[in-house]
């Protein structure tokens, strides 16, 4: 599958690492009785103003997908870029107050967090895509039940008066129709 295909995809990563990132510090958080040090997280507020309009348009765009077979590659990249961006971005957060790195792959932090942000990317990934589903149901039985409407049938002219003769413009239109704007 190619990147091409795929990229909106990754509009989703800053959201679902911020999302992630807050379930893994609660999950390590209520499991350990203050061992966990803290970190600067001063650019949360910050990564989550500019991911939520990133997020609504590759929610657009994962949502709107009707090939099934895109749906495995997507979830797998969304679950691999949250992954990488979740483990950089605690690598940054240790590099900035002095801490040790090469501890990091000793902390449970670490692997709660890589856990967390594959079942969020998994959560969010399904969400959408059954959003879509669920809305291309829907728009499919508004279109039929507006099909099956009988067209209006024009009121008689009263007694006495003649119908206005029409433009040879509008019998030429009358006879191509409307638009099929939302055929199949």
């Amino acid at each position: 599958m190619s990147v091409r295909r795929l990229w909106p995809v990754l509009l989703l990563v800053p959201l679902g690492v911020v999302a992630g990132h807050q379930a893994a510090y609660a999950v390590v958080h209520t499991h350990t009785a203050g061992g966990t040090p803290e970190y600067p997280h001063g650019h949360l507020g910050l990564l989550t103003a500019l991911a939520l309009p990133l997020a609504v348009a590759g929610a657009r765009w994962l949502a709107l997908r009707t090939n099934r077979d895109l749906i495995l590659p997507a979830l797998a990249t969304l679950a691999g870029a949250q992954v990488l961006a979740f483990v950089g971005m605690e690598t940054i957060e240790r590099l900035t107050v002095g801490g040790d790195v090469a501890g990091l792959t000793r902390s449970p932090l670490l692997w709660v967090g890589v856990t967390v942000q594959i079942g969020t990317a998994l959560v969010v990934g399904l969400t959408l895509r059954g959003a879509g589903r669920a809305a291309t149901v829907l728009l499919r039985r508004a279109t039929t039940v507006m099909a099956s409407i009988p067209p209006a049938v024009p009121a008689p002219p009263p007694p006495g008066q003649h119908p206005p003769r029409p433009l040879a413009v509008t019998s030429w239109l009358l006879q191509r129709g409307p638009p099929r704007l939302l055929g199949p």
